[in-house]
């Protein structure tokens, strides 16, 4: 009797264990599958434009686009500033 519950208990842990693999396999794949979606090149609306591929530019990831809107704040913030300083400079010079 003791045999047979330690064999349901094992083949509820074999269960479990398959269980546990498929998650991890599914996840293992969406995860390269993420990756691999993030840095392909994006779509080309024109299908003539396929001859100057060269002109394609690649899609940016989203860390590249949210460093480019840092820096346009950033250049934005600082126009104003450059402006004065450009401003007291002529005024110096004359």
């Amino acid at each position: 009797m003791m045999k047979r519950v330690i064999w349901l208990i094992s083949g509820l842990n074999r269960r479990m264990m398959k269980l546990l693999f498929a998650l991890a396999l599914i996840a293992y794949i969406a995860s390269v599958w993420g990756t691999y979606t993030n840095m392909r090149v994006g779509p080309i609306d024109d299908p003539s434009a396929m001859a100057d591929s060269h002109d394609v530019e690649p899609a940016l990831s989203l860390q590249e686009h949210g460093e480019m809107k840092i820096e346009q704040r950033i250049d934005e913030a600082v126009a104003p500033l450059r402006e004065k300083i450009r401003n007291l400079e002529q005024r110096h010079k004359d």
